[in-house]
């Protein structure tokens, strides 16, 4: 069903009805459940042992972390 929003020089334009969403079936649903939870938790439990298996992303992150910490505390060379 289309709905006419009237603007500020009289014009009328179509505005698609957002109500959809308040059918009966939607109106019950108060949020997640335990079991949808238990599937988002262990989603991402997977993609990170993917990505912490394959070995890339610890070897970026401990370069990144020696950069910041020679950047903040040179190392320092001993003269013989």
């Amino acid at each position: 069903m289309k709905v006419f929003q009237r603007f500020s020089r009289g014009e009328a334009a179509p505005v698609r009805k957002i109500s959809s969403l308040n059918h009966p079936r939607y109106r019950g649903q108060r949020g997640a459940s335990a079991i949808e939870y238990a599937v988002i938790i262990a989603l991402i439990a997977v993609a990170l042992v993917a990505a912490f298996s394959s070995g890339g992303i610890p070897e970026a992150l401990n370069t990144f972390v020696e950069n910041i910490s020679n950047t903040i505390n040179p190392p320092t060379t001993e003269d013989p």
